[in-house]
């Protein structure tokens, strides 16, 4: 027990020794070496009230009063920092040699307050600051700054942004003012925690407005940010690698004060990570390049500039879709609902939020239920008027081209001038309407515009025009010759067809409803014309045929029978209309006999008929 003994002695007289040296230390000498090294180092004076005591804790050295820095002029805050008090820690073994050399800083009650003005100048210096005495720079050094329980205010004069973060704690290693400072930092702003973790190659060039290397890791909840590059504050400016996870979109709208957003399926429902080469400039313009966005399993790859300065925030970009579903249009199974169009509303205020221009190529894109296959577009947008023209698109087998515009300046609305060459009918239909009971190849055109805030009210105000032209084809579903030649409607179902050589007709739209008057079906068995309406609002079908077919060779005379196609176009009824035929037979009939007692009356009466009475 004797050597513990020793031992125990030993560390209570350096104990002893310490408190002696701390308390009989010259304390205002120590405060005064701080103030000057700082000064000396950054340009900007530190004024230290109040009186200096001794401390062994939380560090060996010595505690200041309130401590101010104030802002350099151009800003509207009157102080860069405050804090109640200082705690500046001595190193132990320069003591021993009667030396005073600075290793830590702990500051209490920290208030740091970062501005940037109108003019893009930081409030930690003035324009073109520089150290008082820059071959003194490296006589400052401190090992640690410590601060807890601290408050950060950022305000950028220039965006209107004013951020208060709460509960500030920063551990930081500064061993040379030109040196490397790493530093690990966390802090609460609007209740959801942020932490950093900086790595800083020169902290005297970051001070004094100049690049320097940084690496850079943010993070909230899940969501990460990370940075590699160099980077500037006064302006600011950075270039560098970025990777981010932005996939805990919950903790990133808490972090913003926001709603945790809804994302739909291939926009970050699931997942959303980016990838890129970006630069930002000191105008604030943001530039990416090589990027790549991967959102639940979809991937988009190009460029991209962002420029938030001006009248309006503008992007600019060059993108490629690879196979691509647009967000928030899956195609439901089956045919188009039977119960009618969706009647929630549509919000579309995210297009007023910046204009763009961009550049567009896919693989493949899907949107609703139709879909194009490899695509080049350009899609703009202009105070919340989004215009997306095809320049060349394949689809269903065909070719595509025009425009398609969702306006959301005053309401909603949205139209189409769209050309479609040699498409394969049965899919498109089947998609776009649920219908496939038309087969063959032809040519669409479309003009349309529906105004409403759901899709229900578009469909229901639907105006415009178009017109389809078709070769060799099929109906399937109703066998037209063989219900004539038999009368019997049962020629309807499964396995039943009608080929034909060619089909053309071009419809108005009116209150979303389609009014067709010049079908016009070609065969060797049969010829057909009709009228009838579409109503696509409704999701109906009126329209009555009137196929002939030709005598035979036999002298068997023609026939020409109605056909009434109607109901919902889900589950549409094909009969033979044989009151409509009697209809016009009587009324026929009646025409007939007014004409010939016209005649009989004008033979009694010796009148001389006139055309038209």
């Amino acid at each position: 027990m004797r050597w513990l003994t020793k031992f125990m002695a030993t560390v209570l007289v350096a104990l002893l020794l310490l408190g002696g040296m701390v308390l009989l230390m010259p304390k205002d000498g120590v405060g005064r070496l701080a103030a000057e090294r700082f000064a000396v180092a950054t340009g900007r004076p530190i004024q230290i009230d109040g009186g200096f005591t001794a401390r062994l804790w939380p560090l060996v050295g010595v505690r200041t009063g309130p401590v101010r820095i104030a802002a350099a002029a151009g800003g509207d805050a009157p102080d860069l920092l405050r804090a109640s008090a200082m705690d500046i820690g001595l190193d132990f073994a320069a003591m021993m040699s009667g030396k005073l050399q600075i290793t830590a800083i702990r500051l209490h009650d920290a208030e740091l307050v970062v501005e940037r003005d109108t003019a893009g100048h930081l409030n930690w210096a003035s324009p073109g600051t520089a150290p008082a005495d820059p071959a003194a720079e490296d006589a400052f050094s401190i090992g640690a700054v410590v601060i807890r329980d601290g408050t950060l205010r950022l305000i950028d004069r220039i965006s209107g942004t004013d951020l208060r973060l709460d509960a500030l704690q920063l551990d930081a290693e500064l061993p040379a003012f030109h040196g490397l400072m790493l530093a690990n930092a966390s802090a609460s702003l609007n209740g959801q925690t942020l932490r950093a973790d900086i790595a800083l190659s020169d902290a005297a060039a970051t001070l004094q407005g100049a690049p320097a290397d940084l690496d850079l890791t943010l993070q909230t909840g899940a969501a990460a940010l990370h940075f590699s590059g160099t980077a500037g504050l006064a302006p600011l400016q950075a270039e560098g690698a970025l990777v981010a996870d932005f996939t805990d979109t919950a903790a990133l709208a808490a972090l913003a004060g926001l709603p945790p957003p809804t994302l739909p399926k291939g926009l970050g429902a699931e997942s959303l990570t980016l990838e890129a080469q970006m630069r930002l400039q000191p105008d604030r313009e943001l530039a990416l390049s090589d990027a790549v966005l991967a959102a639940d399993g979809q991937q988009i790859t190009g460029a991209l500039r962002w420029r938030p300065a001006g009248e309006r925030p503008r992007l600019d970009a060059n993108l490629d879709l690879g196979a691509f579903t647009l967000p928030g249009t899956t195609a439901p199974s089956g045919n188009a609902p039977a119960q009618g169009w969706p009647t929630a509303a549509l919000d579309v205020t995210a297009l007023d939020l910046f204009d763009a221009s961009v550049d567009l190529t896919a693989q493949s894109l899907a949107f609703g239920s139709a879909a194009l296959g490899p695509t080049h577009a350009n899609l703009t947008l202009d105070r919340a008027r989004a215009v997306l023209t095809l320049q060349d698109a394949d689809a269903y087998g065909g070719t595509a081209a025009g425009s398609f515009v969702v306006n959301g300046r005053k309401g909603l609305s949205v139209g189409g001038d769209l050309r479609f060459k040699g498409l394969t009918l049965e899919a498109l239909f089947a998609d776009v309407a649920g219908f496939d009971r038309l087969t063959g190849r032809g040519d669409v055109r479309l003009k349309f515009l529906g105004i409403g805030n759901s899709i229900d009210a578009i469909m229901h105000s639907l105006s415009g025009d178009g017109e389809i032209r078709m070769g060799k084809g099929e109906m399937l579903g109703l066998d037209l010759p063989g219900m004539l030649r038999a009368m019997d409607p049962g020629y309807v179902g499964p396995g039943r067809k009608t080929a034909f050589d060619s089909l053309s007709f071009s419809f108005t739209l009116n209150k979303g409803v389609a009014e067709i008057g010049d079908l016009a079906i070609a065969s060797p068995q049969f010829s057909t014309d009709g009228a009838g309406t579409l109503d696509i609002g409704g999701q109906s079908v009126t329209y009555r045929l009137l196929p002939r077919l030709p005598a035979s060779p036999d002298g068997t005379p023609g026939i020409e029978v109605p056909v009434l196609i109607s109901g919902p176009w889900s589950d549409l009824n094909v009969r033979l209309d044989l009151e409509w035929l009697g209809q016009q037979r009587q009324q026929a009939e009646r025409e007939r006999a007014e004409d010939l007692a016209r005649q009989r009356l004008q033979e009694l009466s010796g009148a001389t008929p006139v055309p038209g009475d």
